[in-house]
């Protein structure tokens, strides 16, 4: 029987193995599913029928019952539920369908049939989730820019975290040369992938063609802009913070930190105690509707 495997030395190599593939641009990127595609290529068009989007969601099983769900979800309690595709389709509109279908995508980045991966994703998922809310919510409140892009920027935020949870795995299994029972630690995991998940979140961003302005809150999310007090990404950081601190969130935190960043975002907005509360108060209830 060999020696006892060192999980410190393996996270190390894993480590370097996975942040060598980022420098190299040796990277397999997830590709936006077909489905989600023909419907945004739809919504694109400027003779856009809704019928033609919802015939094409018709052929995908879950994609066309999570959408039956939200229609009824946004349609508060409506007299008869609405189950028709189209009608779904009608009832959000082509700004919340669109967010709809690319939330669809990203989701699947968030869902893996490893038990460690899909443990930390659930997680990683609720917190984008909450991000993208209040983002959206951030950005309605100062009445600049578009609160669309504000949700699919928080969304993303963190959209490269589960493509290098994958890249993980594999080199695990390389490393240890076996289908391991012993995948390394959660807490290695969320350190190595915190130095690396911004730019493989941008080139995936980039792949799918998504707007600037969200690639452009990936890219830069690790630091506030203060000449510019209500840019977007100024919007991520404190949506991110804040849920941070609602604890809506995988992974250890500095506190202190945290809630200077908090404070520092709180500042750029002008978000008073009241505007905060009444941001937070029904975050996780609004999380679990998009979650099921």
């Amino acid at each position: 029987m060999g020696p006892p495997v060192d999980d410190g030395d393996i996270a190390n190599r894993i480590q370097a193995a996975v942040l060598k593939r980022v420098e190299s641009d040796d990277l397999v990127l997830p590709t936006m599913p077909v489905v989600v595609s023909k419907c945004l290529g739809l919504l694109d068009n400027p003779d856009l029928s809704l019928r033609d989007v919802a015939h094409v969601i018709e052929t995908d099983p879950l994609i066309a019952a999570r959408i039956v769900r939200l229609a009824n979800v946004a349609a508060r309690a409506p007299s008869a539920p609405i189950r028709s595709i189209t009608d779904c389709v009608t009832r959000l509109g082509a700004s919340e369908l669109q967010i709809f279908l690319i939330e669809s995508a990203a989701r699947q980045m968030f869902e893996s049939t490893d038990r460690h991966i899909a443990k930390l994703c659930r997680g990683l998922w609720a917190h984008s989730l909450a991000v993208a809310i209040l983002t959206r919510d951030l950005i309605r409140a100062a009445r600049s820019g578009r609160p669309d892009e504000g949700y699919l920027a928080g969304l993303l935020h963190d959209v490269g975290k589960p493509v290098v949870a994958t890249m993980l795995l594999e080199s695990e299994k390389r490393l240890r040369g076996t289908q391991t029972r012993n995948w390394i630690m959660p807490a290695a995991w969320l350190r190595i992938i915190s130095g690396s998940h911004r730019r493989i979140g941008v080139a995936l961003a980039e792949k799918w063609e998504l707007p600037e302005l969200v690639r452009n809150s990936i890219r830069s999310g690790g630091h506030y802009e203060p000449a510019e007090p209500h840019a977007l990404v100024n919007a991520v950081r404190l949506a991110n913070a804040i849920t941070k601190i609602e604890g809506v969130y995988v992974g250890a935190m500095d506190e202190d930190e945290t809630a200077a960043s908090v404070e520092t975002g709180r500042a750029l907005f002008g978000i008073d105690d009241e505007q905060l509360k009444y941001l937070t108060t029904y975050l996780k209830e609004r999380v679990n509707e998009r979650l099921a």
